[in-house]
């Protein structure tokens, strides 16, 4: 026989910030390698995601031939151990986002920061998993104030 609950828990989602920022690495690559490394590959308009992600996996088999050309990622070195993001919504401006938002076009930046994401969990402690698995399974959106680009 089991008691009835003596506390209630109630919890709601709300925006925290006025702007939000989404972290894609498949975005931020497309827009780098087309402006800056001059590749036709990622040049014209942004495909859909998965021919995106075909992409990235035929002109960089592994992370680490990104990282030669790009650089090394970049950790934020934002003033929280964790954040609670969200990977709803579509970042590419289509839909009802509640919450307005800007891509981060750094993909040094992008990489660091989902190296560290468990789903939309950021842990700043977090060893960063460097893998396409981790880096290019999809998005997530921070509307913290601590974040800034």
């Amino acid at each position: 026989m089991s008691a009835p609950p003596r506390t209630e828990f109630q919890s709601r989602c709300g925006i925290v910030s006025a702007q939000g920022v989404v972290f894609s690495l498949a975005w931020a690559l497309h827009k780098f390698c087309g402006t800056t490394l001059q590749r036709p590959e990622f040049q014209g308009p942004l495909p859909s995601i998965g021919a995106l992600r075909d992409t990235i996996l035929r002109v960089f088999p592994v992370p680490d031939s990104f990282f030669e050309c790009a650089g090394q990622p970049v950790f934020p070195d934002w003033e929280a151990d964790f954040l609670i993001g969200s990977l709803a919504g579509n970042p590419f401006g289509e839909g009802g986002d509640p919450v307005p938002h800007v891509l981060c076009k750094d993909p040094r930046l992008c990489a660091g920061v989902l190296s560290r994401c468990a789903g939309p969990l950021y842990l700043a402690r977090r060893v960063p998993e460097l893998t396409w698995d981790r880096l290019l399974v999809s998005h997530v959106l921070f509307d913290d104030p601590l974040i800034t680009l």
